[in-house]
């Protein structure tokens, strides 16, 4: 594993890359969380079949904040760091896997035409560009409403990393530290701006993605609407299945890691 730092049209951020020579594929992380959430990915095979990539976004975990927050902490400022990610690693084409805020980024880098050749995402719901749609996708909660919010104290950012994973299991330190580390204001003004210009209609990209498009998510997901991502017409949905792990909450791939791993392996492979 390589950690290294790379330039970007939104600042310095640190990138963490597998020794895999196989195909390429991106992680992005959710909101307040850091690229470190992926270490069951890079401790398993898959870092030896492919080339596992993850980097922390602006105002995230050992990357720069960024100088002009209303530009770099949106969607579309996320994406296009996410891209030039890539171009810095001379990646032509990858795979992305993308959780809860990475999988909306996911989503608005095929939006760009980034240079994306599939997409899975987990804990993402894909919301139409209205704000009753945005209320439909999300579950609302005292978590949510944290991750909207600029200062959070102490117990606002353990409760915060305590629900991004499951509220009812072990909460990793590392969560934590990720939490009270990130700037504010990507919190505060990524949600000001969901639903800005200059971002895409989510549900009309996951509905005519033109990738193929793995969804899985945790049946006690506390976050997001299971009903509403279930009830999409997608086009190009990968084995036309909604994977919906029973006892996993918003991360699956980090409470079931050899089953999530499965299943991305398998869709890499496809």
């Amino acid at each position: 594993m390589q950690k290294q730092l790379v330039e970007t049209r939104h600042g310095r951020l640190e990138v963490m890359t597998s020794a895999g020579k196989g195909a390429p594929v991106l992680f992005i992380h959710g909101n307040s969380a850091c690229k470190e959430v992926f270490h069951k990915q890079f401790e398993s095979s898959l870092a030896h079949d492919f080339r596992l990539i993850a980097f922390d976004l602006p105002g995230h975990g050992a990357s720069n904040d960024a100088a002009d927050p209303q530009k770099s902490y949106t969607l579309h400022g996320y994406a296009q760091a996410a891209a030039d990610v890539l171009k810095a690693l001379d990646v032509s084409s990858a795979a992305v896997f993308g959780w809860s805020l990475g999988g909306h980024i996911g989503l608005e880098m095929i939006a760009q035409q980034a240079p994306v050749n599939r997409l899975m995402i987990t804990g993402t719901p894909p919301f139409a560009k209205d704000t009753d749609a945005v209320g439909q996708a999300f579950v609302a909660s005292e978590a949510l409403k944290y991750g909207g919010q600029r200062d959070l104290d102490d117990a606002e950012a353990q409760s915060y990393a305590r629900h991004v994973v499951h509220p009812d299991k072990p909460t990793p330190a590392f969560m934590v530290d990720a939490v009270r580390r990130t700037d504010g204001l990507t919190r505060q003004t990524m949600f000001k701006n969901i639903l800005a210009e200059n971002i895409a209609d989510q549900q009309h990209m996951a509905e005519n993605c033109p990738v193929p498009l793995a969804i899985l998510n945790g049946a006690e997901d506390h976050f997001i609407n299971n009903a509403h991502i279930a009830s999409l017409n997608y086009k190009n949905l990968w084995e036309e299945t909604i994977f919906l792990l029973p006892q996993v909450g918003h991360a699956a791939f980090l409470e079931k890691p050899q089953l999530f791993n499965r299943i991305l392996e398998r869709f890499l492979r496809g």
